[in-house]
């Protein structure tokens, strides 16, 4: 595993000089240039993942949280001009991934793209989505067998032009003779790193067991993250994906109420999406989004870093 990499002279030689940064913001307000987060679509509107920033994605099993990522990964492609992505998965393979946008689009369950059970007129469907392929030109998916940190980090050491990165989900990645912990570190580490290079990364991670209880996942805080030390401080902003009202874990409903929760946001006011996840057709649809202003004493657990 690399560690971080020191450039070449003394640490005297390369400390930044406050004035420097000073007339750097100085003169991109004067030029009209601002921080700027992606347009990740109506349901996601607003959402903490843009360039610089590391955005973590937390819930259970099952409560759609491959599903919420990928479609703002779609989205932004879409709608940003030259944004290209980066997939790394470890759970759902590319094909998976991209049969479930095909549902989407056409308006189909997942099970009748798995299974090939589409109508003459959904074929039709599926012959037309030029718009789809296009927007995959600009996505890239990691090979499970390139799926390390090393061929991460020698990806970010030879793109020039930084983009979307997505870790999916970040338990999965790190040496696997190392503890979960120092793997998470790693991992985080590795994401830090690209975000240092203007990288937009999503995270999605885990929860820890006792949030998978019914009724445990809401009202969780930061320490939920499985394996939580190094990735609730590494985030810029981190989420949960919740279920509204009693979870239903055995049986649940096919279209559900689901909030995306924000446990914290490093940059400014924490904003919550209060969402309807269809589960056979594999996306969010948007309700109403509510924001909080957060102190230090009505910060969640873990505190805003």
């Amino acid at each position: 595993m690399p560690t971080d990499k020191l450039t070449s002279g003394t640490l005297d030689e390369r400390l930044i000089r406050g004035s420097t940064v000073f007339d750097r913001i100085i003169s991109d307000l004067l030029a009209g240039k601002a921080d700027r987060l992606f347009d990740c679509g109506e349901a996601l509107q607003g959402i903490e993942i843009g360039p610089g920033i590391l955005t973590l994605i937390g819930a259970p099993t099952g409560r759609g949280k491959t599903a919420l990522t990928m479609q703002a990964v779609y989205e932004a492609v879409e709608r940003e001009q030259g944004l290209r992505a980066v997939v790394a998965s470890m759970e759902v393979t590319e094909e998976m991934l991209i049969k479930r946008r095909i549902a989407t689009q056409i308006g189909a369950t997942f099970e009748s793209i798995r299974f090939n059970k589409l109508s003459h007129e959904q074929r039709k469907q599926v012959a037309g989505l030029t718009g789809l392929r296009k927007a995959l030109e600009s996505i890239d998916f990691v090979p499970d067998s390139d799926s390390s940190l090393r061929s991460l980090e020698s990806l970010l050491n030879r793109e020039r032009k930084p983009g979307l990165l997505v870790l999916d989900y970040i338990q999965l990645f790190g040496s696997e003779n190392e503890d979960a912990k120092v793997r998470a570190s790693q991992t985080m580490a590795t994401s830090r790193r690209f975000c240092a290079k203007d990288w937009a990364v999503v995270a999605v991670s885990a929860l820890n067991r006792d949030s998978n209880r019914p009724g445990q996942s809401r009202g969780v805080g930061l320490d939920s993250f499985r394996d939580s030390s190094a990735i609730e401080y590494s985030g810029a902003a981190a989420y949960t994906l919740e279920e509204v009202g009693e979870p239903r874990n055995d049986d649940p409903p096919p279209v559900r109420q689901m909030r995306l929760r924000c446990l914290k946001n490093r940059n400014g006011e924490r904003k919550h999406l209060d969402l309807w996840f269809n589960g056979p057709h594999m996306f969010f649809t948007p309700g109403d989004a509510t924001t909080d202003s957060v102190t230090d004493a009505d910060a969640p657990q873990g505190g805003v870093f």
